[in-house]
């Protein structure tokens, strides 16, 4: 978990290769003597575009919620590829994010909030009007916080440790609560216009910014085509919308 893989981090994030913890809190802080150091990883993976499902562990390994999983990858579960009817080439499997110091958690790309919310189907508007420009706004709404997506090796549970495609890439992240929580995961990264990306056929691909994201009024139902464009198509596994780019 100590050991930084060169090929895990992203060279556009620069040079911050570990994060430390000590008494629950995160930082980046190099001279910080904690005895929990923590390699980074810039890559995560595809939740799909349903936000409910980037609950906890527990929530996506129940039988009844296997259905609703609308990318092929969940916390703690993957698919076979013969559920992917979608079709690989038109399926993402891992994205970007950017890798952020532990003081500047305001920035889009590596920052995250969280939405004191209690509705699990949370409109992906509030979540897009945390944003201004680069940042979130300052002051946040009433009941959003920021925080910081560190996205270490031992972080595969998280719900930052996947992303989801409603919001198009390079926009805010909110989440239900840092820890496990539902929410929505944005692709971020330093690259300008847009983030890397990898399909379950092993191809890769640059992805821009403005991809056509649908509506961010929609709010995605458990069955059906994608709601968020061609960007939420890409992200799931059995929409019956063979979208590609």
């Amino acid at each position: 978990l100590s050991t930084q893989i060169d090929t895990m981090k992203c060279p556009s994030d620069g040079s911050i290769n570990f994060f430390y913890q000590t008494s629950g809190n995160l930082t980046t802080d190099l001279s910080d003597t904690s005895t929990s150091k923590n390699a980074m990883r810039s890559y995560i993976y595809n939740r799909g575009d349903w936000l409910r499902t980037s609950g906890n562990n527990n929530f996506a390994r129940t039988g009844a919620s296997l259905g609703i999983i609308r990318g092929p990858f969940g916390n703690g579960i993957w698919f076979k590829l013969s559920i992917v009817t979608d079709g690989t080439s038109n399926t993402l499997a891992f994205s970007e994010a950017a890798i952020t110091p532990r003081n500047n958690a305001t920035t889009i790309r590596g920052g995250v909030v969280t939405i004191a919310v209690d509705d699990d189907l949370m409109n992906p508007s509030l979540c897009s009007s945390s944003k201004d420009g680069k940042y979130y706004k300052n002051p946040l709404p009433s009941g959003v916080v920021t925080g910081n997506a560190e996205v270490g090796f031992m972080f595969d549970g998280r719900s930052h440790a996947g992303f989801t495609t409603v919001l198009p890439p390079n926009s805010p992240s909110c989440f239900r609560s840092l820890a496990y929580g539902w929410g929505i995961s944005t692709p971020t990264s330093y690259h300008s216009g847009g983030v890397n990306a990898v399909f379950l056929d092993g191809s890769a691909t640059f992805i821009s910014e403005t991809i056509d994201a649908g509506t961010v009024s929609n709010i995605q139902g458990a069955d059906g085509p994608s709601v968020y464009g061609v960007w939420g198509a890409l992200g799931s596994k059995n929409g019956g919308e063979s979208k590609g780019l």
